[in-house]
């Protein structure tokens, strides 16, 4: 019996260090950005600028530039003309004369029907001018009652194959999250519920869950992950010295505050509170992290509350409230 609890323990060490390292490499070179208004997220770059009209939370032009001008965008239009009508319904016409609001000598090349978020949308590239510049644009059409989605590839002639090799791995990450901001979210497969707080954005279409609230710089998270090697064992299994390792092997300032073994609705579990630098609202900044572990039969259960140092005593207590809301279902 020590001994398969001893296997367990390896398993648990090697399994934490890959999906720390993994979910660290996965948001080391991207951010996410939920928009509320208009119910979607997408995956941005961080190293580029970020702009947004007219704000973060209401945002209609979401505009991701890179070193060399080239740019990232969504563009939303909101218009009666879209309701109960197809891209095939609207046609290319319609779309060349939108871009003619911005680009003079538009020509269209070519398009192509793609699969995003398991929604029909159409891919067009385009020549035009932009003042004395030969500009070459991609654009992705998607129509959702009135609204029209439009996310732009835009690069000058000779950067634009490499930049759009690049910019389309950040548009396959689209999708509609199917909840305007919320507060209350079940999982029926994981057997647990869980309030946010009033106000944030929630993706809760699939997981991990996620909420922002409107300056995009307090993130919740809510991850968890299947294996029948969590069985028989709970968080107090778990070496806070495995887990902050593996954190550090992405946060190399990593600097502790608190490591406790505590209950989450009366389940063990481990709990990090930790500063470290990222980048945030387009800038690198100190960033007070609040990690809990718990483990319960198969299941292992990741729920991490951040938001920058300076902000951290105005958003204590609505971290607090989140974890006291969750709770198991079965």
């Amino acid at each position: 019996m020590k001994q398969n609890n001893k296997n367990k323990t390896k398993f648990i060490k090697i399994f934490l260090l890959i999906i720390i390292i993994f979910a660290f490499s996965n948001i080391l070179y991207s951010q996410t950005y939920i928009n509320g208004k208009y119910a979607y997220r997408i995956n941005l770059p961080k190293t580029w600028k970020i702009s947004y009209e007219p704000s973060p939370e209401n945002a209609d032009l979401v505009v991701a530039e890179n070193e060399n001008g080239s740019t990232l965008s969504v563009i939303i239009y909101d218009d009666g003309y879209y309701a109960g009508k197809t891209i095939e319904n609207v046609g290319i016409n319609h779309f060349i004369n939108l871009l003619k609001k911005s680009f003079t000598d538009v020509t269209f090349i070519q398009s192509e029907t793609e699969t995003i978020d398991n929604n029909k949308i159409l891919y067009a590239t385009y020549y035009a001018k932009k003042d004395d510049d030969n500009m070459q644009i991609g654009q992705y059409y998607f129509l959702n009652g009135t609204l029209l989605y439009v996310i732009q590839l835009e690069a000058k002639v000779n950067l634009f194959p490499s930049f759009e090799e690049t910019a389309k791995g950040y548009v396959y990450t689209f999708s509609l999250t199917g909840s305007k901001t919320g507060k209350f979210v079940s999982n029926t497969k994981y057997n647990f519920r869980i309030a946010f707080p009033e106000g944030w954005t929630v993706q809760s279409t699939y997981i991990p869950y996620k909420a922002m609230d409107n300056t995009n710089l307090a993130i919740i998270t809510v991850d968890v992950y299947d294996n029948d090697e969590f069985k028989g064992i709970n968080a107090k299994d778990l070496d806070f010295e495995e887990l902050i390792e593996g954190i550090r092997e992405k946060r190399k300032d990593l600097r502790v505050d608190l490591k406790i073994y505590t209950t989450v609705d009366g389940i063990p579990a481990a709990h990090l509170k930790y500063d470290a630098t990222e980048v945030r609202g387009g800038k690198q900044q100190k960033i007070t992290f609040l990690d809990y572990y718990i483990i319960r039969e198969s299941f292992f259960y990741f729920i991490q509350s951040s938001v920058p140092v300076g902000m951290y005593l105005n958003y204590k207590d609505r971290f607090k409230a989140v974890i006291e809301s969750f709770q198991f279902t079965k």
